[in-house]
């Protein structure tokens, strides 16, 4: 009788490990959503590729804030100018090539490394270590399903 209640424990891990996943790329896609949303409704940013506001040099065109002097600012190679961060984000978070403007391409070469390695030296390996556990538990899973189909069956 213990047999059988070990895989129903092992059942429901599982299976909060797939509704875990479906969470996480779910939050990935409003996460995608939101930003195209976000851009659209600032106005600088349009499908068409065509601009509705005027470029303002004084103001992130992704937040919408005012320059401070304090804060990072990273001016792309069509010379529209962004805070550090917002630029990362949604280079990296919404996974946009191009500028949000004008949408000529983001050289990603030019923006500097220390950005881009500040916190994801340690992220992107635990993410990818997230994922590739999922993926096995979901294989473990399948396995251990077939497996009590098989001895239920027998």
């Amino acid at each position: 009788m213990s047999f059988f209640f070990f895989p129903s424990k092992i059942g429901k891990f599982f299976l909060s490990l797939l509704f875990n996943l479906y969470f996480g790329i779910l939050s990935r896609e409003m996460i995608f959503f939101f930003s195209e949303t976000m851009a659209f409704n600032t106005g600088y940013y349009s499908k068409e590729g065509i601009p509705t506001k005027n470029n303002n040099n004084s103001i992130c065109m992704i937040c919408t804030k005012v320059f401070d002097n304090s804060e990072m600012i990273h001016t792309l190679i069509c010379n529209h100018s962004f805070h550090e961060q917002c630029i990362k984000g949604w280079c990296m978070i919404a996974k946009k090539n191009s500028c949000p403007y004008c949408k000529k391409g983001v050289d990603l070469e030019r923006i500097p490394k220390d950005i881009w390695y500040k916190t994801e030296t340690w992220f992107y390996p635990l993410i990818n270590t997230f994922r590739n556990f999922i993926v096995f538990a979901i294989f473990m899973f399948v396995y251990f399903t077939c497996k009590m189909y098989a001895l239920k069956h027998n």
